[in-house]
């Protein structure tokens, strides 16, 4: 059985020992008192699945699970509440957000054990088909080995040579192809800062145009919108 990386959000220590119990003969799984551990942790961790708690010393589980679905625009990190709300308008809530599931303590745990499990396997299937290469124009983007290559007439296809930050930019208009992206999206998605200077946003696009030139996708500013990107296919 596959070993998944779990990240629990959860205060209450002897609910901590229960998911340490639970999960971790079978899974990795990292635990986190605070909503702002949680935010470093998830600076060099990239989890499978979080279980969130509602109430946390130091914000709301609702108002976190907001902020990761702004940020991880796609692939979405499955997000399972855990927590001791059983009102029915607080689940009706989080899968309106976009939750996963909805686990109401006290838990049994064989419950879940096969909860996570079976949610860690649907979330790994569409992971795997989302970071397949993509074929834009001449270009192949490899989402997973962090790679664009172009392809010639001849020979094996050439690296494009991007720095983390351009291809995290032409990542995010990967994600979002065919779609006018505003400066302030790109600030947020790209920078997490709300607000950034237009002209720094510019200068890594004008050498992000340089490096993507006659590849058949083209990476264009939309007068007082923003920037599209569009293969040319869609160009057609």
């Amino acid at each position: 059985m596959k070993r998944y990386k779990i990240l629990a959000i959860e205060d209450e220590q002897t609910t901590q020992a229960l998911l340490l119990n639970s999960l971790g003969t079978n899974h990795e799984i990292t635990i986190s008192g605070s909503l702002q551990r949680s935010r470093n942790i998830l600076e060099n961790l990239k989890p499978d699945l979080i279980l969130l708690d509602i109430h946390l010393p130091d914000g709301n589980g609702y108002d976190f699970f907001n902020e990761l679905n702004a940020k991880y625009v796609a692939p979405k990190i499955p997000v399972v509440f855990v927590t001791l709300e059983s009102d029915v308008q607080a689940k009706i809530q989080a899968f309106a957000a976009g939750a996963y599931d909805y686990i109401t303590k006290p838990f049994s745990r064989e419950e879940l054990l096969a909860r996570v499990d079976a949610h860690c396997a649907r979330s790994s299937e569409i992971i795997s088909a989302y970071y397949l290469p993509q074929e834009l124009g001449q270009l192949i983007f490899n989402q997973e080995a962090r790679l664009v290559y172009k392809k010639i007439k001849k020979g094996q296809p050439e690296n494009i040579h991007l720095s983390p930050t351009e291809f995290k930019l032409f990542e995010y208009f990967v994600t979002n192809i065919g779609k006018t992206i505003s400066r302030e999206k790109i600030a947020k998605n790209v920078w997490n800062k709300s607000h950034f200077q237009s002209r720094t946003i510019d200068r890594h696009i004008s050498s992000l145009r340089k490096k993507i030139l006659d590849s058949g996708v083209q990476l264009t500013t939309v007068s007082h919108e923003g920037y599209l990107l569009q293969s040319a296919a869609e160009n057609v």
